[in-house]
């Protein structure tokens, strides 16, 4: 315990925010696959989109996250989905360096020349991503092959995620 050099009254404990992994977070990911897709959804029962698996599975391990609904599907949306993204993660890679990646990690991604999709790292012996994708019609497991990793804009690490 510390004192402070003003008052010499004991310093407050730091807060400690809670932990959770990389690991923690796509394995979470992965208990929603099969899960329909549901434009703006958040519940298991309804469906979800990309950015409302990351944001339940984060409510999930007891994260609080700050979410809004209401974004026009199929339209350029990159900036409505960097500011969500960075109310909760920091970015690590503007690219697709894979090394920089680990599980848990979000992925953000262009298609069709617009910015507007994400997925989960998942990380078993290869590049794999969690993501709720319209074209599926729910929550899918899929391979990030080179038409996937082509169209990486962005990776985010969740905050307060240890390795």
């Amino acid at each position: 315990m510390t004192r402070s050099p003003v008052s010499g009254a004991p310093d407050p404990e730091p807060y400690l925010a809670f932990v959770i992994t990389g690991q923690q977070i796509a394995d979470q990911a992965l208990t929603y696959l099969g899960v329909p897709y549901h434009h703006d959804g958040r519940s298991r029962e309804g469906g979800v989109d990309c950015l409302g698996l990351a944001v339940l599975v984060l409510q999930d391990l007891g994260q609080e996250v700050q979410d809004r609904v209401g974004v026009p599907q199929h339209q350029d949306i990159w900036g409505e989905i960097v500011e969500r993204v960075e109310l909760h993660a920091s970015l690590i890679d503007e690219g697709c360096h894979p090394l920089l990646w680990m599980p848990g990690d979000l992925l953000l991604f262009r298609e069709r020349l617009m910015h507007h999709h994400a997925g989960i790292l998942i990380m078993d012996g290869s590049l794999e991503m969690v993501h709720s994708y319209s074209s599926s019609g729910m929550v899918v497991r899929q391979p990030l092959d080179e038409p996937w990793l082509r169209r990486v804009s962005r990776v985010y690490r969740f905050n307060g995620v240890e390795s």
